[in-house]
């Protein structure tokens, strides 16, 4: 029974460790995610960088009920909403959605998503923290 005794301070080691391991889709010098909830719907739409690059990506995390749907996002300039590069016209399908990068502007970046619903474009839409 000498087993129990270390077993469970090994575990917790472990979680721990796990956990330091999950990388934030944030870097230290800014970015994050928004979470945008509406009828079902919940997207998370996220930037990052990395001092040189930002990015960004959204995360289909549930869908509500629709007919048609698409849905799009741009890398856009945090001061002016200058584009900067963007994914058009994408399948609803729930998960992540690739990240899309561009060259880090001068006072930073955000991601901007816009879900179209049944031909309604301004569903739902969304921006992420401002990377920097």
């Amino acid at each position: 029974m000498r087993l129990r005794g270390w077993i469970a301070p090994v575990m917790v080691g472990v979680a721990v460790a796990a956990g330091m391991a999950i990388a934030s889709p944030a870097s230290a010098a800014g970015g994050g995610c928004f979470t945008a909830v509406r009828s079902g719907w919940n997207i998370g739409v996220c930037s990052s960088d990395n001092g040189s690059s930002v990015f960004g990506d959204i995360y289909i995390n549930s869908r509500g009920t629709f007919s048609s749907c698409s849905v799009s996002y741009k890398l856009v300039t945090s001061n002016s909403g200058t584009l900067l590069k963007q994914r058009g016209n994408h399948s609803c399908t729930t998960g992540h959605h690739s990240a899309i990068s561009a060259a880090m502007p001068a006072g930073g970046a955000i991601t901007v998503m816009t879900l179209t619903v049944n031909g309604n474009s301004t569903y739902l839409t969304g921006s992420s923290p401002r990377a920097y």
